[in-house]
C-alpha cells in the first residue's frame, strides 16, 4: 500500500487563506479526532514533534455536544502549552465556546482558554509555535471551505 492522504487527518495547511493569518514561523495543522483513540493517537504525534524540534504546541479546540471533551483532550494536555476552545460556526451541535471551555477547564486552569471562533483563537497564539485544530469533522470541514 502506498501513501494514503485523508483531508483533515493530520494535515498540514499550507498556502491557504488561513496560513494569511499565522505569525512569523507558525504552522498550522488540523485533525478532525474527536474521541478518546483519537486523543491518544495525537498525542503520539504531537510527542514526537516535541522531540523534533520542542516548538510550542497551541490547540485549538472545538467539538460538537455529544462527544466527551475530557476523554479526547486528556492525552494531549501534556503536550499542549496552550488548549483556546472555540466553536464551530453554523454548527447548531457545537458546543458554545464557554460551554465547552467549562468542560475541560478542570483539567488545567493554567492552559485553557477560550475564544468566540478559530480567528480569533488564532489572534492568541505565540509567535514559532505549531497551532492544532482540532476535536471534530464538522470543524475541519469549515476551515477546509474557506
Amino acid at each position: 500500500m502506498g501513501n494514503i492522504f485523508w483531508p483533515g487527518r493530520l494535515q498540514k495547511l499550507e498556502n491557504t487563506q488561513w496560513n494569511t493569518t499565522l505569525k512569523q514561523g507558525q504552522e498550522l495543522w488540523i485533525d478532525g479526532g474527536h474521541n478518546e483513540s483519537a486523543g491518544k493517537a495525537l498525542s503520539e504525534q504531537v510527542r514526537l514533534w516535541q522531540k523534533q524540534d520542542d516548538k510550542p504546541l497551541t490547540i485549538i479546540l472545538a467539538m460538537v455536544d455529544r462527544k466527551d471533551p475530557i476523554e479526547f483532550i486528556k492525552p494531549l494536555l501534556p503536550y499542549a502549552d496552550k488548549i483556546i476552545c472555540t466553536e464551530i460556526p453554523d454548527e447548531p451541535q457545537s458546543y458554545a465556546y464557554k460551554d465547552l471551555f467549562h468542560k475541560v477547564e478542570s483539567l488545567d486552569k493554567i492552559k485553557i482558554s477560550y475564544a468566540s471562533s478559530l480567528e480569533n483563537a488564532l489572534t492568541h497564539t505565540d509567535k514559532n509555535s505549531r497551532v492544532l485544530a482540532t476535536g471534530s469533522l464538522f470543524l475541519i470541514g469549515n476551515i477546509l471551505q474557506k
